[in-house]
């Protein structure tokens, strides 16, 4: 943790007091650099509040085992200074106080966690590269969009195909089947929109293909121009955010360093310190030797003095120059975010187009498909089929009755044949034309 920071949190642990409300967690944070000694003492009823002072493990600050107790350190709330006691009723939530700065509260049900300072901060260094990567994420969406309607293309143009074959292999079975009449006509009026409502999907399929990729590869060449490396739009954003950073992080750099230095003097002064007490109680050390140590002691002392002097320095450089950083790199995000602006709109309208095409419910030939698929199976009429079938193959039929056939013997039938024959010859020649040639 740094120092000057604390990040606080609290839950209910139990109640037994009814003046207690446990539906509402709440929070106390006390800053590193002011003390803070409880009011009173109490058992723990009620709500368990901690806080984090630098270099030292998590304890118990205060225990709040009734209502009042609670209402009177909240309305303390509003006069004291962000480097004091806070207090907020909410669910579980989380403070991050800095001095000289103030303190965010930040509710695990509320967007405002995104502003909630830490490594993972667009401000610290290096990381304006989501931001730089979500211009080389965009091109892969183009092109990931484009493979999404290809498929639905590809699916548009099987189920097309699949709708002709299934209309051809029933076609042929109706017309070798059973079925007859206007009910045959009817089974037929199926396979008609078969055919029609395929036809339907081919042309779905070739609006994809291309009105919609062609739009979105035009656009995506427009706005991105692909290198052997990368992206060159993301190039020239990385750059542009590198040297708006480059000063900050030169200062950031002096910081780290100071409170290295500030810490490692500390410890080294806490260190002499123990030293020189245990000395003092131990009197087999001289006169001599006692002094040295406390002459270390002083010496680390100052050198304490001067690298909390050094971190403060490199604290209101950087402090200084926060507002230049900040709009900078303000200046070169907002550019991103005009470049992601025009991406998201115009997958709007892409998306909006590829809504046009899916939805043949709007295509006027649609309705007039099912309108004479209606209509061809309104058409069937069960009276003329039977009175069709009764006419070809039942009563309604002609028929040959059995008549009185005379019987001949076999040498009257045979001078009947030869008649018969000779009359049919005599026929012959009378149906031949006659040809007159030309002289």
């Amino acid at each position: 943790m740094e120092l000057g920071n604390a990040i606080l949190m609290a839950e209910i642990i139990s109640s037994n007091d009814s003046q207690v409300d446990t539906k509402h967690p709440f929070v106390c944070a006390e800053s590193v650099n002011r003390d803070f000694k409880p009011r009173s003492e109490g058992s723990l009823t009620g709500c368990l509040a901690c806080w984090l002072r630098d270099g030292e493990e998590p304890f118990v600050a205060w225990q709040l085992t009734n209502r009042d107790q609670f209402h009177f350190f909240f309305s303390r709330f509003k006069e004291l200074s962000s480097n004091s006691l806070v207090l907020y009723r909410r669910a579980i939530i989380t403070f991050t106080i800095t001095p000289n700065i103030g303190f965010t509260t930040m509710s695990h049900h509320s967007d405002d966690q995104l502003l909630q300072a830490g490594s993972d901060s667009f401000w610290e260094p290096g990381n304006y590269k989501r931001t730089t990567k979500r211009i080389e994420d965009g091109y892969r969406l183009c092109t990931d969009l484009q493979t999404l309607i290809q498929e639905r293309a590809e699916i548009e143009k099987g189920y097309a195909k699949n709708l002709k074959a299934w209309s051809k292999k029933w076609g042929e079975l109706i017309e070798k089947g059973p079925e007859y009449g206007t009910t045959e006509a009817a089974w037929k009026g199926i396979l008609t929109e078969a055919d029609r409502l395929s036809d339907l999907h081919l042309k779905v399929k070739e609006n994809l293909c291309t009105d919609v990729m062609h739009q979105i590869k035009a656009w995506q060449k427009d706005n991105y121009h692909k290198t052997m490396m990368q992206i060159k739009e993301r190039k020239e954003m990385e750059d542009q955010f590198k040297k708006a950073q480059k000063p900050w992080a030169k200062h950031l750099t002096k910081v780290e360093k100071c409170k290295a230095d500030y810490h490692a003097a500390c410890k080294t002064e806490r260190s002499a310190a123990n030293q020189e007490r245990n000395a003092s109680s131990d009197s087999s050390l001289s006169n001599d030797q006692l002094k040295k140590m406390q002459d270390r002691t002083a010496r680390t002392k100052d050198e304490v003095n001067k690298c909390r002097e050094r971190y403060d320095q490199a604290l209101q450089e950087i402090n200084k120059y926060n507002p230049v950083y900040i709009e900078d790199m303000t200046s070169v995000f907002i550019k991103c975010q005009e470049m992601e602006e025009t991406r998201l709109r115009f997958f709007k309208n892409v998306l909006f187009s590829i809504h046009k095409c899916l939805n043949i419910s709007e295509d006027p030939s649609l309705p007039q498909i099912y309108k004479e698929f209606h209509h061809t199976v309104n058409n069937a009429d069960h009276l003329k089929d039977l009175k069709w079938w009764s006419n070809n193959h039942g009563v309604n039929m002609g028929m040959s009755w059995p008549t009185f056939v005379v019987t001949y013997s076999k040498s009257s039938k045979m001078k009947m044949n030869r008649v018969g024959a000779r009359a049919a010859r005599m026929a012959a020649l009378v149906c031949i034309p006659q040809t007159t040639s030309k002289r």
